[in-house]
This record gives C-alpha cells, sequence and structure tokens, in this order.
C-alpha cells in the first residue's frame, strides 16, 4: 500500500513538473521566438531605410558630378557671352545621357547671371526671369556658389544642382541639372523593395504638371512604379495612419508585408516627401526562429526526460524494493529511444539503450562493453572537419565537458560499423543532485544518410562541371580546326610551290627564301595556338592575382576565327582590373556565354548585322563583365530556367544543358561572385536592338582572405 501511495506521488510530480516544464518552456520559447522575429524586421527596416539612403545620396552625388563637369563646357560660356542660345542643344545632351547612361530622365538649364531661362532641354521655352518664382535662384544671383537640393517644382519631386559659371573670375550665368526619382524606386524594386515616393500635400497646388499624374488624398505619388497593391494599401489605411508610426517598422496582416518610412525634408528641415517600403515578410530570412523553436522543444523534451529519471532514482535510493522496478522503467525510457543513449558520470558508461547494443553489436550487454572500453570515445574515427570530436580530449577539457559548454554548436562524430562509417550529432543534458553523483545523458542521433545525400550532391556537381569541361573541349577542338586551317594551307601551298619549281628549274634563291620564311611564320603561328588552348584545360584549382582584360583577350581569342567566319561583329570597351581567383574557371564561364551568343546570332539571316558587346568596368568594390548580343533575347517563359542544369533550348545534339548552369555555380560559388541575365532593348549605331545581357560580378580581391 505504501509502494503504490510512493508511486502515485512520484508519478504526480512527474506530471506537475512537466506540465510546469511545459508552459515555462513555452514562454520561454515565445518570448526568444517574439525577440528574434523583432530583431529581424528592425534589421530589414534599418537596412531598408539605409538603402534608400544610399541610393538618394548616389543620385544626388551624381547629378551634381554631372552639372560640374558639364559646367565647364567652352560652348555654354560662349553661348552666354554672344547671348546666342542657338550655339547649344541642350536636348541633345539629355538623350545622349539616356542612350549611354542609367540616366533616362535627365533635364539640363541654363540661366543667365540675371536670372533670365537661356535655354532648357525639355521645352522650346526660354526668356523668362525665374528670380520671383525659384528663391533658389535668386540666392544662387546674390551669392554665386554650387548648390545641390532636392526640390518640388512645377513638374515633379527632383534633385537639382546648380553650378555658377564663370569667365575669368566673372559671374555670367548658371547651369542646372535636374533629375528624377522614378530611377530610385526601379533600383529599389531590385532590391527586393516595394516602395511609394510620397509628396507633402502641401506642394499639391505648385505641382501644375505633374509628371506620374497619380495622386493620393492631396499627396503626389512621385514613382512611376508604385504598386497597385500598395497603393491600395495606403489608400485603404489613409496616409496619415503611416505617417504616425512611433516604431521603425510595422507589419501588415492581411498583405503579410513589413513596412518602414524613410522620411526625407526640405532644405529647412520641414516634411517634403515620405518614402514608404514595403516587403514581403516571405522574403526575409526567419530560418534562426524555425531553428530556436526546434531547439527549445528538443531541450525541453530532454529536460523533462532527465527529471524523470532523476525522479525515478531519487525512489530507487529510498526503496530498496522498488529499486528493480524503477530500473525497469529507466530501461524502457531508453528503448523506446531510436537513438543511441548513454546514461554516464563523465568518465564512465552507467547505463545504455538497445540501439547502443545494437551498434556495437560485438558485446551482448553493456557489462561486456565497460569491462573493454570505459568511454565510447575509443571508437570516434578521424575526420577532417571543425564539426566533428576525434579524442577524448579537447582544448583541456573531456569531450562530454566540451558538448556540454557548446550545447548552441552541432558537434558530431564518426564511428565505424561493419567498416562503415556512420556519421552521429551528439547531445547532451547534466544534472546534479545533493545526495547522487554527476549524471549525464548522452544521445546519438544518426545523421548518415543526411551525410551522404550532402556527399552525393557534391558528386554530382562534380561530374556535371566535368561534363561541361568535355562540352567545352568540343568546342575547343573545333575551333583548333578553324585556327590551323589557314596555316596548314599557307604551308602546303609553300611546300608543293618548293617542289614543283625545284623540279622546272624556275625558282631563285631570293623566292626560295622567302617561301621558306613563310612556312616557319605559319609553322610558329600553329605553335602559339597550341599554347593558347593548352592554358584553357589546365585543371589546378589554385587562386592566383590576374588581370581581367587579360583572360578576356585569351577567352577571345581562342574563338576569334568561328566569329569571323560567321560574320560577328565584337564591340568592346574594356577597363583592366587585377583580382584574385581562379583564372581558369572565369575563362570557361566567359566562354560559355560566348559560345550561347554566336549559337543563337547563327540563326540570324546573313543580311542581318551580328553584334556581341563586351563591357568591363570596376564598380564600387567589384569588377562588372557585361556581355551582350542582338540575338533577340531569351523567352520570357523561360529566361528564370537558363542556369537549371540541363536545361537547353538546343538540339540533343547541339547542347548538354550545363554550361550556363557550370558558369554560374563557378561564379557564385568558387569566386563568391554573381551572374545574372536580363533582355535588354538598345541603340547602336542609329539601328534598334534587343538581346540577351549577362552580367557577371566579381568582388575586387588582390589577396586570400
Amino acid at each position: 500500500m505504501q509502494q503504490k501511495y510512493i508511486n502515485s506521488i512520484l508519478f504526480l510530480v512527474f506530471f506537475v513538473t512537466s506540465i510546469v516544464t511545459y508552459i515555462i518552456f513555452d514562454n520561454i520559447t515565445q518570448s526568444k521566438i517574439d525577440s528574434l522575429k523583432h530583431y529581424n524586421f528592425l534589421n530589414t527596416a534599418k537596412k531598408m531605410q539605409e538603402q534608400t539612403k544610399i541610393l538618394i545620396d548616389e543620385k544626388r552625388n551624381a547629378t551634381l558630378a554631372i552639372a560640374l563637369s558639364l559646367a565647364e563646357d567652352s560652348l555654354f560660356k560662349k553661348a552666354l557671352l554672344n547671348n546666342d542660345s542657338s550655339q547649344i542643344n541642350l536636348h541633345n545632351f539629355s538623350m545622349k545621357l539616356r542612350k549611354y547612361s542609367d540616366f533616362k530622365n535627365v533635364w539640363f538649364h541654363l540661366i543667365t547671371k540675371d536670372g533670365i531661362s537661356f535655354s532648357r532641354s525639355w521645352i522650346q521655352k526660354r526668356g523668362d526671369s525665374l528670380i520671383k518664382a525659384r528663391l533658389d535662384v535668386a540666392k544662387m544671383i546674390k551669392k554665386p556658389k554650387i548648390m545641390s537640393t532636392i526640390s518640388v517644382g512645377k513638374f515633379d519631386m527632383t534633385f537639382k544642382s546648380m553650378v555658377p559659371i564663370f569667365d575669368n573670375s566673372k559671374f555670367i550665368g548658371i547651369f542646372e541639372v535636374i533629375t528624377h526619382f522614378n530611377s530610385i524606386a526601379v533600383k529599389l524594386n531590385k532590391k527586393g523593395i516595394n516602395p511609394v515616393i510620397l509628396v507633402d500635400k502641401k506642394y499639391k497646388k505648385q505641382l501644375t504638371h505633374p509628371f506620374t499624374k497619380i495622386f493620393i488624398n492631396d499627396y503626389y505619388v512621385a514613382n512611376l512604379n508604385a504598386g497597385k497593391q500598395q497603393l491600395n494599401i495606403i489608400k485603404n489605411k489613409k496616409i496619415e495612419h503611416f505617417l504616425n508610426y512611433k516604431s521603425q517598422y510595422h507589419i501588415e496582416e492581411p498583405s503579410q508585408q513589413l513596412i518602414t518610412i524613410f522620411n526625407l525634408p526640405d532644405i529647412n528641415g520641414n516634411p517634403m516627401s515620405y518614402c514608404i517600403l514595403f516587403k514581403p515578410l516571405s522574403s526575409i530570412d526567419m530560418s534562426k526562429v524555425s531553428q530556436t523553436q526546434t531547439a527549445m522543444v528538443f531541450y525541453m523534451l530532454l529536460f523533462i526526460l532527465v527529471i524523470g529519471l532523476i525522479l525515478y532514482f531519487m525512489a530507487n535510493k529510498k526503496y530498496n524494493k522498488q529499486l528493480q522496478k524503477q530500473q525497469q522503467r529507466n530501461k524502457l525510457i531508453l528503448d523506446a529511444q531510436p537513438y543511441i543513449m548513454v546514461l554516464t558520470d563523465g568518465e564512465h558508461i552507467v547505463d545504455s539503450n538497445p540501439a547502443f547494443l545494437n551498434f556495437f553489436n560485438k558485446y551482448n550487454n553493456i557489462e561486456e562493453f565497460v569491462q573493454e572500453h570505459d568511454c565510447i570515445c575509443d571508437f570516434f574515427e578521424k575526420y577532417d572537419s571543425d564539426d566533428y570530436i576525434q579524442e577524448k580530449n579537447i582544448q583541456n577539457k573531456n569531450w562530454i565537458d566540451y558538448i556540454l559548454n557548446n550545447s548552441d554548436k552541432n558537434i558530431k562524430v564518426v564511428m565505424k560499423k561493419d567498416n562503415t562509417l556512420h556519421h552521429f550529432l551528439v547531445k547532451t543534458a547534466e544534472t546534479k543532485s545533493k545526495e547522487e553523483s554527476r549524471f549525464i545523458v548522452v544521445v546519438f542521433v544518426d545523421i548518415t544518410k543526411e551525410i551522404d545525400t550532402i556527399q552525393d550532391l557534391r558528386e554530382k556537381e562534380k561530374l556535371l562541371a566535368q561534363q561541361s569541361k568535355m562540352a567545352s573541349m568540343g568546342e575547343m577542338l573545333e575551333n583548333i580546326a578553324h585556327q590551323w586551317r589557314q596555316p596548314l594551307s599557307v604551308i602546303s601551298t609553300a611546300s608543293s610551290g618548293i617542289v614543283m619549281q625545284k623540279e622546272f628549274g624556275t625558282i631563285s634563291e631570293e623566292q626560295e627564301i622567302k617561301m621558306l620564311n613563310t612556312i616557319t611564320n605559319s609553322a610558329q603561328h600553329l605553335s602559339r595556338t597550341i599554347d593558347d588552348f593548352r592554358n584553357f584545360f589546365k585543371t589546378h584549382k589554385e587562386k592566383t592575382i590576374f588581370s581581367v582584360k587579360d583572360i578576356y583577350k585569351k577567352t577571345v581569342s581562342l574563338l576569334e576565327s568561328k566569329f569571323k567566319n560567321r560574320e560577328i561583329e565584337v564591340v568592346e570597351n574594356i577597363k583592366d582590373v587585377e583580382i584574385y581567383g581562379l583564372d581558369s574557371e572565369l575563362i570557361q564561364a566567359i566562354m560559355n556565354i560566348l559560345n550561347n551568343a554566336r549559337d543563337i546570332l547563327e540563326t540570324k539571316e546573313k543580311h542581318q548585322r551580328r553584334l556581341i558587346f563586351i563591357d568591363i568596368y570596376p564598380h564600387n568594390k567589384n569588377i562588372i563583365i557585361k556581355i551582350k548580343d542582338n540575338g533577340g533575347g531569351i523567352p520570357n517563359d523561360i529566361i528564370n530556367k537558363v542556369f537549371e542544369p540541363y536545361f537547353t533550348t538546343k538540339h540533343k545534339s547541339q547542347g548538354t544543358g550545363i554550361g550556363l548552369y557550370m558558369s554560374e555555380e563557378m561564379i557564385s560559388k568558387h569566386m563568391k561572385g554573381n551572374l545574372t541575365v536580363e533582355n535588354e532593348e538598345f541603340e547602336y549605331e542609329g539601328e534598334s536592338y534587343k538581346g540577351a545581357c549577362f552580367t557577371i560580378i566579381l568582388p575586387i580581391t588582390k589577396e586570400k582572405k
């Protein structure tokens, strides 16, 4: 009766403890998740605001740079001094920028020293006084100096840069450059941010000719690409709802979007514009939240298990008659686990579950194992990874203590069974009591299948790389045939000519020497060709510092004969930069892209012009390589699939579908860069074209990190 009573009490304690543990862990877990979500959302909002500020500063600085460079143009000075606006055409300046740069809608304005409009690029109107209408012009005339502002005019909210023009220190006029906010909104879109740029309602009367013609409750929408969903959210919530935000971000639950606001004041610090920035919650990385939730569930279950074991051993110590039954319960708990579980005091094994003996099947019971081994660590195999334990002591600590002190890490071990290596994820939990010695649960979760899957994926990647190389080798052999055909023909013709003229005795010594020199020069050309192609097939993966321009030239030299035979023109705009990386893989990536461009251009009619444009230039801390053709572009329904393995639009006899896949793999994984493609419409020498534009972005690094 007393035994039954004690058992009931212990069960009740375990049940209550489990419930309390669940409640505590659930509260802690929810608190951690809420904290992590808030941290992620806050960082995302700050990053969105920072990206917006950077783009605005860049556009403002770029506008000023254009104004500074063009203000020095002698034509402007001459036109102002002669009071003859026919000498200049600001509209042409604007069109050239639109054609050759990212500035698609730049306005230029030339103003006299008296504040009279001298010439505009966007309209023919001139001769009107600006002093009363524009305070900035009056301020400039009074004290000529460089000015860069963001302001709202009749047409739009714009960036304005004004530069005074002097002739021998004499102020003669003002050159003004005006750019718009629409390009900033486009760039934010590419970063996954959907902006709605609003101009304060106090400017509505001033906007007599609004560029976008879009208003929400008297607030002018300054970007043409404002999304319908975002505009509807603002209309339904009312603009004041967003302007009254007290926190740095807000979660719009119905549309599942994060919203933050970047305020843009005027020169006096008063509200001028509000950039309401939207970002889908699905695009925000929440992996840490999921990992934390999984880990907390694991620790809760482990803690409840340990509490149960502790209560079990406490009952055994007080009641010897119940010792055997308690041990059986302990075994039931252990036996129910599919993973290897070991109970230890930190030095010696106390008990284990059947999964342990199933793995170490040489032993019939734990006692036999302990007779030969005090520690399961005797079976840890060597493995080349920092995540794996390979010895009993690590950093002057017992391996179990090391795991206990690094519970946030995924620590693994490798053990062998039947000559097969098995990978295990190791987790531990420890408890102590005044009446008992140290008690530790060690769980070994078999993750061999997961590791094998990862290794299989790596092997498949190597196979894809080899297939890509073999495909390129076929291209190279064909190129060698093209490169050698003409020199071999010259050698054959020269040698036959010498033999024939020798037989008839008609060859002079001077002719013979000349023809032999021709044979020698052709043979040297063949030798140089062999050297060029041999460099392409080098297999070492050693990173070096190399010139991107040299690598590009080597690549084009391998394809030069095919381009000439197919009447393909290559238009180059190249700046040289040295980087640290794998030159052979960059060659292969560029060659794959050029071969694709060549293949598509071959389908054009013979009377149609075949063009490939190469642009190589540094930007910020990156080197940009753009390869563009006029082949008509990639269909929109497949453009997102071109980097997938084995995807090809060619016949099976012509393409493997792995060239672009391996190019993207080599650029992103091996060189820490980025490879993208988009269709582009452009003009060249007065003709309009459309084609695919591949962009390679590589970090400019000259030493190994």
